[in-house]
């Protein structure tokens, strides 16, 4: 997947959406420059475990939306 091509591997501990979403971090805490310009909040396998907490959050459809929007003005573009 797309973290594993910009270099994350996937068994090391690194802060992912995940932690954004259902931990206690901040969208920016996960953020991570990988090349100038290009940011991405990588994933991993953590991400499959999200449905659970998702099925008790209020208007969950709009979780990811929310979570971004700590950062949104400060890119062009967000890719989801």
């Amino acid at each position: 997947h797309l973290s594993t091509l910009f270099g994350f591997d996937s068994m090391e501990k690194f802060n992912t959406l995940h932690d954004a979403i259902v931990g206690n971090l901040s969208v920016k805490d996960v953020i991570r420059e990988v090349h100038s310009n290009l940011h991405i909040i990588p994933s991993n396998l953590s991400l499959t475990k999200i449905m659970m907490p998702l099925d008790q959050m209020p208007k969950r459809e709009e979780v990811v939306k929310r979570t971004l929007s700590e950062v949104e003005n400060q890119y062009d573009f967000i890719i989801f």
